[in-house]
């Protein structure tokens, strides 16, 4: 809303004296060219976000054993499968080498029943032993063979087994935080530690699900990231997921982070502000907002003189008019204006300038 404003002559006259002090500084002044256009931002909003990984685990022991070897550290860069953790498995060893034993034991015997096998069954062929014979002989080296085959199996579930007391990367990443000492005693469903990928980081927000629309656009020009106050970005995708809680409204949105988070120095849990707007583009002058038009003019612009806060707008025909305003925050060299000026106005960016008439040219006076 445009509001014109009757001065009150004590105003006047502490104008009068302003200009008086100030004086003609430009005798050249173009009122066309010290003006700036006041723009519209849009519709903004902004919500806050946690960071998170993509990939990120946290790792538990199946079994029951006590830590002998710790073998990494909390900010500790792994690869996949490198050594994290190992249990005692003094016992599962004891168990495997005996394993072994019996498999090694089981195929020797199964190496002497198949050569009889072998030789009956040649012998048969030629009718120098009987059915029954060589049935007797067929069924020793049957049961050898299989006597083989369990034993086998014995020591693939012991090794199985053992791989449960070496707890290993499952993906290259960095470490987290670490949960145990060694001499600690690992129980199943305990974590251990956590491990997480840096490469591959998201921000999660809550928006309302009327908004959800202005991230289903396929282009993120109109989403800004501003994390942990220091680098700002804009997401690589986003992910709109479909569940709307029935009690606050709201929508779950995930923004990748186009880069490693080793790069910026961003690790899972920091904070994050995403600022989202349905205009076209950020202007430079928007700062944080909460769905409402801000318009900003230059803070040289401002008339400050007692009570009095002004900017001097130009009207139609050109002329300086003074217009009160009422003033919000600032930003740098911009402040904004919550009422007093309308989009598109043109202000004095010196409204010193307002009392100096343009230089006419002789061409004009003849």
């Amino acid at each position: 809303m445009t509001i014109e404003v009757k001065v009150p002559m004590g105003v006047r006259l502490a104008l009068a004296v302003f200009v008086v002090l100030s004086g003609p500084a430009c005798a050249q002044t173009d009122w066309s060219s010290p003006v700036i256009v006041t723009r519209d931002s849009g519709r903004q909003f902004s919500t806050d976000g946690v960071v998170k990984a993509i990939r990120a685990a946290r790792l538990s022991s199946q079994v029951v054993g006590r830590v002998t070897l710790l073998a990494v550290a909390a900010s500790d860069a792994v690869d996949a499968d490198h050594l994290l953790i190992k249990l005692d498995a003094a016992s599962v060893e004891s168990n495997l080498q005996a394993a072994r034993q019996r498999l090694q034991a089981a195929a020797a015997l199964l190496q002497v029943t198949e050569e009889d096998y072998q030789q009956y069954r040649r012998l048969l062929d030629k009718q120098f032993v009987s059915r029954s014979d060589f049935s007797r002989i067929e069924g020793r080296y049957k049961s050898a063979l299989a006597e083989k085959r369990a034993r086998a199996a014995d020591v693939k579930a012991l090794e199985t087994q053992l791989n449960l007391y070496n707890l290993t990367a499952p993906f290259a990443g960095l470490v987290s935080s670490v949960d145990i000492v060694e001499g600690d005693m690992a129980m199943p469903g305990v974590s251990l530690l956590t491990l997480y990928d840096p490469t591959r980081l998201y921000v999660r927000i809550e928006i309302p699900e009327s908004h959800a629309s202005l991230f289903s656009t396929g282009s993120y020009s109109n989403i800004s990231i501003d994390l942990n106050g220091t680098a700002t970005s804009r997401p690589s995708s986003v992910r709109v997921l479909p569940d709307v809680d029935p009690r606050s409204r709201t929508v779950p949105v995930e923004l990748d982070l186009g880069f490693s988070g080793l790069e910026a120095d961003i690790t899972p849990g920091m904070y994050a502000r995403v600022r989202y707007h349905s205009a076209a583009g950020f202007g430079a002058e928007v700062g944080q907002v909460h769905g409402v038009t801000r318009i900003w003019v230059s803070a040289s612009a401002v008339i400050r003189r007692a009570d009095l806060t002004a900017v001097y707008v130009l009207d139609d025909s050109g002329q300086p008019r003074l217009r009160y305003v009422r003033l919000g925050r600032q930003r740098d060299d911009l402040v904004e204006v919550l009422s007093g000026v309308r989009v598109g106005e043109r202000v004095l960016n010196d409204p010193d300038t307002a009392f100096i008439r343009p230089q006419t040219s002789a061409a004009e006076l003849q």
